[in-house]
């Protein structure tokens, strides 16, 4: 249990949108061909539909508050660019247990030095920002994925399950970033978290030395047996989060509510691999920005 103003709450992110392809083998040796079948895959891949659900429960002060986030998403890599749509639910005990929803659609594109704008709805108005790497990337799943290959080593079969129909084989073990944590953690949609640290003056160096000694970060993703392509994967999330919420009460010497996260969980699915439908960002978008 910590003491500390509450982090936002998570957006989901498309940090691990595609890691690790089904591969022969040994377990021993799984892990190593399924990182280079992965990033082939990458390399090819044009397009993709992915529904994120990010849940984040938090206790404090004797109550709860509940949040889903549902993120459903269509990227393409020539030229980059994004369209989602999102809804968060939040539940809090304090107000009887009623529910309270928003809505947002997001368009995303970037040009060719990677620079981007975002473009937003609250459903009455449209709002434009100049969008930098990292901002576009809690959009663009495909922008994270050789990240993701690149942390994701040690996972392992662990049987086969059958996902929306599809034929999958399940692989279970842990993301260890070592130094490029806070990249995974950006990626991930965790800028808040981040954030909170340098407002607690925590310096650059010691942030990467604290998220380092953070560990590792719990996976499971489900990989088609015919294509080789990622159906499903899980993140788990609570223990970092209380870990960031830990050293950040210590820091500030925060008083007030107690705050423990007690879910923080990521759950992406990916769908039309090379087959998602086109799109463009209307012309009222444009004018209305």
């Amino acid at each position: 249990m910590n003491r500390l103003p509450l982090i936002g709450p998570l957006l989901p992110a498309a940090a691990l949108l595609l890691v690790l392809s089904a591969c022969g083998g040994t377990a021993e040796s799984a892990a190593p061909c399924l990182m280079d079948t992965a990033q082939a895959k990458v390399e090819q891949m044009d397009s993709l539909d992915a529904r994120m659900v990010t849940e984040l429960d938090i206790e404090t002060g004797g109550g709860t508050i509940e949040t889903t986030t549902t993120v459903d998403m269509t990227c393409f890599r020539e030229p980059v660019r994004t369209k989602a749509q999102m809804r968060m639910d939040v539940e809090m005990s304090i107000n009887m247990g009623k529910v309270d929803s928003a809505y947002m659609s997001v368009y995303a594109e970037a040009g060719e030095d990677g620079a981007g704008q975002l473009y937003l709805s609250d459903g009455t108005n449209w709002y434009v920002q100049s969008a930098g790497a990292e901002e576009l990337s809690l959009y663009d799943a495909q922008n994270s994925l050789s990240l993701c290959i690149s942390c994701g080593s040690g996972l392992t079969p662990a049987g086969q399950e059958e996902i929306d129909g599809v034929q999958t084989v399940k692989y279970t073990g842990a993301i260890t970033a070592g130094d490029t944590m806070r990249e995974i953690l950006l990626s991930a949609g965790m800028a808040d978290a981040l954030d909170a640290l340098d407002a607690a003056g925590t310096s650059g160096r010691q942030a990467e030395e604290l998220l380092v000694r953070l560990g590792e970060i719990p996976v499971s993703l489900w990989i088609d047996q015919t294509t080789s392509y990622p159906v499903r994967y899980e993140m788990e999330l609570t223990a970092l989060m209380n870990a960031i919420a830990g050293h950040l009460a210590e820091a500030a010497e925060a008083e007030g509510p107690e705050v423990c996260y007690t879910k923080t969980s990521v759950v992406m699915t990916c769908s039309n691999f090379n087959q998602a439908a086109e799109f463009t960002i209307p012309e009222a978008v444009y004018m209305a920005g």
